[in-house]
């Protein structure tokens, strides 16, 4: 991932045994993007969280477990040039769960290194 540069990020959200998960009824779904000490430089959410500070995701409803960010160029010239991460939070209205809610979360996850452009500052 070049510092400077936009993005469309598509995600495959899986289960424990590998297979996709189902996206169709989750009630919310949060993917954050950070370098290695946890600094975040994106925040996205399918629900309007932009007062938040979220941008917005789009999901494939089914059984593909898909989702999708569109990284602007100031959200990667915030990252830090090292490994870039991911963390999904999906969740879900179950009865079964503390406050009617399943929350499914992936963490650690290896995007790429983040470098610099030799025209950093220029574009």
């Amino acid at each position: 991932m070049i510092r400077g540069a936009t993005y469309e990020l598509e995600i495959a959200v899986k289960k424990a045994d590998g297979t996709a998960l189902d996206l169709t009824l989750a009630t919310e779904i949060l993917v954050g993007l950070y370098s290695d000490g946890r600094r975040v430089f994106g925040k996205y959410s399918l629900t309007n969280r932009t007062a938040d500070g979220f941008g917005s995701l789009t999901r494939q409803a089914g059984t593909g477990g898909l989702v999708t960010v569109y990284i602007e160029a100031d959200e990667t010239l915030s990252a830090l040039e090292k490994v870039a991460k991911c963390e999904v939070v999906v969740t879900f209205a179950n009865a079964n769960y503390e406050n009617s809610e399943q929350i499914c979360i992936a963490t650690d996850i290896t995007i790429e290194a983040v470098v610099s452009s030799i025209f950093e500052g220029v574009i």
